[in-house]
C-alpha cells in the first residue's frame, strides 16, 4: 500500500487494472494502460519512458492550453497557418475538453496544472490517440471551419508555423543548452544568471558513482563527460565577485527553463543570499529504502542495514547512515560558506517547465523572503512545494518497457505549503500589449521598471 493518505487506494487501482489489462493484446496497448497507471501516482517524476519502437508517429500540430478550458491550435504546418491561434471546438466531433482530458490521463503530473503542459508537449504523438479510435483528425474551430490532420512519421521533418501569440523575448538570454550562465551590467546595476540544469562535476561525479559497486572506477568515456562539466561553486564565486566589484544591487535568479537536478546546486546559491528568517532553511524528506531503491544505488545501499529494508527513513538518519567518513553534514555544507551575502534585491523568475530542484530553490528562497518569485501569467509555474522526487531507474521483466519512479518525498521550511497544489509566485505578470509590441520580457520588464522607480 501507498503511504497513508495518499489521494488514491493502490488496491483498488490494481483490480481494476488487472480487468483491464485482460484486453490487452498489443504492445502499445500494453503501454498505453501502465502508463495510464503510473500517472495515477500524482507524481511527474513516475513515468514509462518514450519507447522509441512505439513512438514512430505523431501528428504535425500542437495544441495551445495556455487559456485553458480555452484550447487553440498553437502550431501546424505553414500550409495551414492561417488556421494557427484559432479556437478548437472539437476533434472528430468529440468536444475538444473531452479529448484534453483522455490525453491526460496518460500524463504523468503533480497536478493538472503541470498535465495541462504535458498534453501540450506529448499529446501529438498518436500512440495517445488510440483510445480514442481516432487515425486522421478532423479539426473544427469554434467559427466551424474544419481542417484535416493525417499522421506523419517522426523520421519526416515538418517545419511548424507557430502562433504570433508565442512569446519570443528579445531579451537578455542565454544559450539554452548552457546548464548556466550569467552577465552582470554595469548599468541598471543589475545581474543575470539563468540556470537551465541544476547539474555539476561534483553532483555529476556523485551521481555515476553511487550507481556503480564501491571501487567503481570510472570508464575514460565517463572521465571525459565529468570533465567538460563546470563547478557550480566556483562559477558562482566568480558571478558574486563580478557583482561586488560593480556594485550589483539587483539580482536575476532565471529558473523557467529548469526542470530540475541535484539540490546541492542551489542549496549552495542559497547561502549566498539575504535571508530575512533564520529558521528558514532546507528542504527535509523520508526516503522508502526498497529493493529497487537499493540496486540503483549499490555502493550507498552497502552503508544501509538491512533492518531498514522496505521502511521509511528521514534525511538526517540517513546522512548519518551514509557519513561513514567522520564528516558532518554541517562541515560539509561550511566548505560552500561564501565570503560575504548580497545585500540587494533578488529575483526568481518561474513558469511552466520550472520543476523539481529547480522549484524547492525557489519555494525555500521564496519561504526564507530572501527573493520574490515572479512568473510570466501566461506560462504559470506548475511545481507543487510538497512532492516526490529522486527518481530511481526500472525495466519491466516481459515487456522490457523502461520507466522511473520517485524514493524520495519532499517537504518545504514551511510545511503549511503542502495544501499548494503548486507554487504560488509573489507576483504574477501579465503579458501586455506593450510588452508583445516590444517583443519584450514581461518578468524583466517589471524588474527594470521596479528597480528604476527605487532610484
Amino acid at each position: 500500500m501507498l503511504e497513508e493518505g495518499f489521494a488514491i487506494s493502490l488496491d483498488s487501482e490494481l483490480a481494476k487494472f488487472y480487468q483491464l489489462a485482460k484486453h490487452v493484446d498489443t504492445p502499445s496497448d500494453s503501454y498505453l494502460l501502465l502508463q495510464q497507471f503510473t500517472s495515477l501516482m500524482g507524481d511527474g517524476h513516475t513515468t514509462l519512458t518514450l519507447d522509441t519502437a512505439l513512438f514512430k508517429t505523431y501528428y504535425p500540430i500542437r495544441l495551445g492550453i495556455k487559456e485553458y478550458p480555452t484550447v487553440r491550435l498553437m502550431a501546424a504546418p505553414k500550409t495551414l497557418q492561417s488556421y494557427v491561434g484559432k479556437e478548437i471546438k472539437s476533434i472528430c466531433d468529440i468536444p475538444i475538453l473531452d479529448v484534453v482530458d483522455t490525453l491526460r490521463h496518460y500524463m504523468s503530473a503533480d497536478n493538472m496544472q503541470y498535465s495541462l503542459s504535458q498534453v501540450s508537449a506529448l499529446g501529438s504523438f498518436c500512440i495517445y490517440w488510440r483510445s480514442l479510435g481516432l487515425d486522421t483528425l478532423k479539426v473544427t474551430f469554434a467559427d466551424m471551419d474544419s481542417i484535416f490532420i493525417s499522421p506523419i512519421s517522426v523520421s519526416d521533418r515538418v517545419e511548424l508555423y507557430s502562433s504570433p501569440k508565442a512569446m519570443h523575448y528579445n531579451t537578455l538570454t542565454a544559450p539554452r543548452k548552457a546548464l548556466y550562465w550569467y552577465d552582470v551590467m554595469a548599468a541598471p546595476g543589475v545581474a543575470y544568471l539563468q540556470m537551465n540544469a541544476m547539474k555539476d562535476y561534483q553532483t555529476e561525479y556523485s551521481r555515476i558513482t553511487t550507481s556503480k559497486p564501491s571501487g567503481y572506477t570510472l570508464t575514460p568515456q565517463e572521465e571525459a563527460y565529468l570533465s567538460s562539466l563546470p563547478r557550480f561553486s566556483d562559477f558562482i564565486d566568480q558571478m558574486f565577485q563580478k557583482m561586488d566589484s560593480l556594485h550589483t544591487h539587483t539580482l536575476i535568479i532565471d529558473l523557467r527553463y529548469n526542470s530540475g537536478g541535484n539540490s546541492m546546486l542551489g542549496d549552495m546559491l542559497l547561502q549566498y543570499l539575504p535571508s530575512q528568517r533564520e529558521d528558514e532553511s532546507h528542504y527535509t524528506y523520508q526516503l522508502r529504502v526498497s529493493e529497487l531503491w537499493r540496486r540503483n544505488y549499490p555502493s550507498v545501499s552497502e552503508r544501509i542495514p538491512k533492518a531498514y529494508s522496505g521502511k521509511m527513513i528521514d534525511g538526517k538518519t540517513f546522512s548519518d547512515l551514509i557519513l561513514t567518513d567522520g564528516q558532518s553534514q554541517i562541515s560539509r555544507d561550511q566548505s560552500h560558506t561564501p565570503r560575504r551575502t548580497f545585500k540587494g534585491d533578488v529575483y526568481i523568475f518561474v513558469g511552466e517547465k520550472t520543476f523539481s530542484s529547480a522549484g524547492m530553490l525557489a519555494t525555500i528562497a521564496q519561504d526564507a523572503g530572501a527573493a520574490l518569485v515572479l512568473e510570466d501569467a501566461s506560462s504559470p509555474c506548475a511545481f507543487a512545494p510538497c512532492h516526490y522526487g529522486d527518481v530511481i531507474g526500472f525495466t519491466l521483466p516481459n515487456s522490457g518497457f523502461k520507466g522511473y519512479t520517485s524514493s524520495k518525498s519532499f517537504v518545504p521550511p514551511d510545511q503549511t505549503r503542502c495544501g499548494e497544489k503548486r507554487l504560488v509566485p509573489d507576483k504574477s505578470i501579465p503579458y501586455t500589449k506593450d510588452t508583445a509590441q516590444l517583443e519584450a520580457d514581461p518578468l524583466w520588464e517589471y524588474v527594470i521598471n521596479t528597480t528604476s522607480e527605487k532610484k
